[in-house]
């Protein structure tokens, strides 16, 4: 508001006279508008496509909102617009993430950085406006460690993949070998939904270590169990790397919608969603992940509680599964240990496991085996992870037998410490 001229525009701009006639307005003052993440990247280049799922970043103690930029059109020659035509890109035939967008949170500043520098369109409008787009290089090596593949890009991609995946001619033109995508119960009294892209933590077959990856599974064309699955890299240097890992046409592999199947016919299950589907509250199923563990599957689902007058979910229960194996239980750690058969044991009205070493050295032992039980679940070696728990069961239980003694005795460590 530097000057008299710009008053007046802003007056006029925003129809409110006290930007004229204030005087808690001064030279300094500044008019911030176009705050929204989306809008704003909008008005600064409207010939992009963006991303609906801006996702915010912690760097150096700043907040930043990072977003995907599309360069698309519907003029590509011999390219099929997606099938879905609820799909953000419904009605073109070309769309490429050449472009990651930057808002500094505090103060709006937003920065282009081109992230693909053999896109053609990308290009052509980097000559047209000179300095709108920063190469990917420039961005800071902080900034460049949160960046991820975009979801909107990769359900594109995927819908795409189901016929595609397809290189033989006759099975293509025949349709014989076409994928759908893996559904899921989202609610009780809801039909299955699709299953959209998820982005997980885990090691991928093969590799050495873990890495940030989306994931979407197939199923056969009009048949339940799984098929394949799509995953798209995050990390450096192979953002961007997409892959299909198909499992053996031979072999039977459950899909979501079996598992789903399962979860509702488990009698157990089936009578706690009753308890908890009461009057004044009702379930919801979280998305379910499917997590491959080298050439196996892991399936995790939440079920949450809300209340019919709060709109607050909860998380209440975690789901287990493999293959016919279905758990429910109150935290995915117990989950896990209970699906492998290693469940924490129960409060023993017999005589305890008797106590070797002091509370300090007990303490000591079952955070050790915790810690061992975090990096074979990493690793997915689960049945490692079963014994490091159930280890930590029996120290714990011998925590307990000891604590009597522990209170009464004048030797025991007032101040050990987990």
């Amino acid at each position: 508001m530097s000057s008299g001229l710009r008053s007046l525009a802003f007056a006029v701009r925003f129809g409110d006279i006290n930007l004229l006639i204030s005087s808690q307005l001064t030279a300094q003052t500044q008019v911030l508008f176009n705050r929204a993440v989306q809008d704003r990247v909008s008005a600064l280049a409207p010939f992009l496509q963006f991303d609906q799922d801006p996702y915010v970043a912690v760097v150096d103690g700043h907040v930043y909102w990072i977003l995907d930029g599309f360069t698309v059109t519907d003029h590509y020659p011999y390219s099929d617009v997606t099938p879905d035509t609820n799909s953000p890109f419904a009605t073109i035939n070309y769309a490429r993430n050449s472009v990651k967008v930057v808002v500094d949170a505090y103060n709006g500043t937003t920065t282009f950085y081109q992230i693909d520098p053999n896109d053609a369109l990308a290009n052509t409008y980097a000559s047209i406006f000179p300095g709108l787009f920063q190469p990917f290089s420039a961005m800071p090596a902080g900034l460049q460690a949160h960046i991820r593949y975009p979801r909107d890009l990769f359900n594109l991609q995927a819908e795409m993949f189901q016929l595609y995946h397809i290189t033989d001619p006759t099975i293509f033109y025949t349709r014989e070998d076409l994928w759908n995508i893996a559904k899921e119960t989202l609610q009780q009294a809801n039909g299955p939904a699709q299953i959209r892209p998820f982005y997980v933590i885990m090691r991928l077959p093969g590799e050495p270590k873990e890495e940030f990856v989306t994931i979407l599974p197939y199923t056969p064309n009009g048949k339940t169990n799984m098929i394949a699955y799509l995953a798209a890299r995050s990390d450096q240097p192979d953002y961007g790397t997409l892959f299909d890992f198909r499992f053996p046409k031979d072999v039977l592999v459950t899909g979501p919608q079996q598992v789903e199947a399962n979860i509702d016919q488990a009698p157990l299950i089936k009578s706690q969603f009753a308890l908890l589907n009461a009057q004044g509250s009702s379930v919801i199923r979280g998305n379910l992940l499917v997590l491959p563990i080298e050439t196996a599957l892991l399936y995790i689902e939440p079920i949450y509680l809300e209340s019919s007058t709060v709109a607050k979910p909860q998380l209440k229960k975690v789901i287990a599964a493999t293959g016919q194996n279905v758990v429910m239980e109150d935290t995915l750690d117990k989950a896990l240990a209970s699906l492998l058969g290693a469940a924490p044991p129960s409060t023993s009205t017999g005589p305890a496991t008797a106590p070797s070493g002091t509370v300090a050295q007990l303490i000591a032992q079952a955070n050790a085996h915790y810690n061992a039980a975090q990096t074979a679940l990493r690793n997915g070696d689960f049945a490692t992870y079963a014994k490091e728990i159930q280890t930590v069961g029996n120290i714990l239980n011998q925590l307990v037998a000891l604590q009597p003694a522990a209170s009464a005795s004048p030797s025991a460590s007032p101040t050990a410490s987990p």
